[in-house]
């Protein structure tokens, strides 16, 4: 496909700096390394700017995480947008009753930065689609208090207990009923 788009938009680019040209990629595309060479080809071969080409990946692109973000690293270094496709068809194929909410994004909650407004939008998308929902990784009292006032039924992390074994966990229940 990436040969084929070379081919076919060999000049285009010249005449039309401002369009752009998505291609979906395989899980095992965006697993391997050899598609960087592909597409810096493609941006050799087609004269492209920043931001001309757009590569879509879906979710089950990301299965090998640590691989494929070296990847779409290196794609975004060469000039290459990067796109989630399908987000949330696992949310309409499957019945589920829970969204689990990342720590990464817990993490941001309160900070500047880029993902502050993730948790937020997840809450009100859980909420939409009548999912109860389970955050991990909360280690402050204010996070804490902040996902329980926007109605997290479930949260787990540090600020409850460190792991603990199943023993410790039976005693700690125990002891809580009398």
């Amino acid at each position: 496909v990436i040969e084929m788009v070379a081919l076919e938009t060999k000049n285009l680019f010249k005449t039309h700096p401002d369009f752009h040209i998505a291609i979906n990629l395989s899980a095992s595309d965006i697993s391997s390394k050899e598609i960087l060479g592909g597409l810096q080809d493609l941006l050799n071969i087609t004269g492209a700017s920043k931001n001309n080409f757009l590569v879509e990946v879906t979710e089950r692109g990301f299965v090998q995480a640590d691989v494929v973000k070296t990847i779409l690293q290196d794609i975004r270094a060469m000039g290459i947008d990067v796109a989630i496709d399908d987000f949330g068809s696992y949310l309409e194929k499957f019945e589920i009753d829970y969204l689990k909410i990342d720590k990464s994004f817990v993490d941001t909650l309160g900070k500047e930065s880029a993902t502050s407004q993730v948790v937020p939008h997840i809450i009100e998308m859980a909420k939409s689609l009548k999912l109860k929902m389970i955050v991990e990784g909360v280690e402050e009292e204010g996070q804490f208090i902040y996902l329980r006032d926007h109605g997290v039924q479930f949260a787990q992390g540090w600020l409850f207990s460190k792991p603990i074994s199943f023993h410790e966990l039976k005693i700690k229940l125990d002891n809580q009923i009398t």
